[in-house]
């Protein structure tokens, strides 16, 4: 069993191209709630709340979306 085949790889870059702008750019957006909360951003809740939505946002939204685009241009 190969494990970096065409697809491994490809699933990689997507996972990659959707997470790390995702971490850039939640946990700013989430500060205002966290603080509505009264969370500090350093507590386990807040890291969370900030990977629920990360990970909710790339798996139902943006990997579906990255996989049509590519799969029309790549397969």
């Amino acid at each position: 069993m190969r494990i970096f085949t065409k697809q491994t790889v490809l699933e990689f870059w997507h996972v990659l191209i959707i997470i790390f702008p995702l971490t850039l750019i939640i946990p700013r957006m989430i500060m205002p709630l966290l603080e509505a909360l009264s969370l500090s951003v350093a507590s386990l809740l807040a890291t969370l709340l900030i990977d629920i939505v990360i990970v909710g946002l790339a798996v139902f939204i943006f990997l579906p979306a990255l996989n049509k685009l590519t799969s029309k241009y790549f397969s």
